[in-house]
């Protein structure tokens, strides 16, 4: 059977259409719904970081399903895996702020919750910008760099 990451890698290429010369919509909406499924298979804290940078990317970025991606993201800082794992619970809180704000919400409490360093607060930015920017949203973008 294949491994966990063995299952996102194959997941990340259909969303991207890698064999077919690229994805369209109903690719990357396919990759979102076997995405969702996938959190009860995910037995460590670095699946669980893995998964949600996979799904932050093709429900947020790809779909631009902010919200769904983030109440994902808030479902991940709850799994078995990452309670021991504040790190990882970090970076599931900034990946969650971005989505929120992507969408229009408030990033506050995600931000207070998910940075505690400089380098923290510097991926957050660099993240946001970069979701942004993919989602043709320069303007909103550039502050952020």
């Amino acid at each position: 059977m294949n491994s966990f990451a063995e299952r996102l890698q194959k997941i990340a290429q259909r969303g991207q259409g890698a064999d077919a010369g690229g994805a369209n919509h109903q690719d990357i909406a396919a990759a979102w719904v076997e995405l969702s499924l996938m959190p009860t298979q995910a037995n460590s804290a670095v699946d669980v970081l893995q998964l949600g940078s996979l799904a932050a990317q093709v429900a947020g970025t790809s779909l631009g399903r902010f919200v769904d991606a983030a109440d994902f993201l808030a479902g991940l800082r709850n799994h078995p895996a990452v309670q021991d794992a504040a790190e990882v619970v970090r970076s599931l809180w900034r990946a969650e702020g971005v989505m929120r704000r992507c969408a229009g919400g408030d990033d506050h409490a995600h931000r207070t919750a998910g940075i505690s360093t400089p380098a923290e607060a510097c991926r957050y930015a660099g993240v946001l910008a970069q979701t942004l920017a993919m989602r043709g949203r320069l303007n909103e973008a550039l502050p952020h760099l």
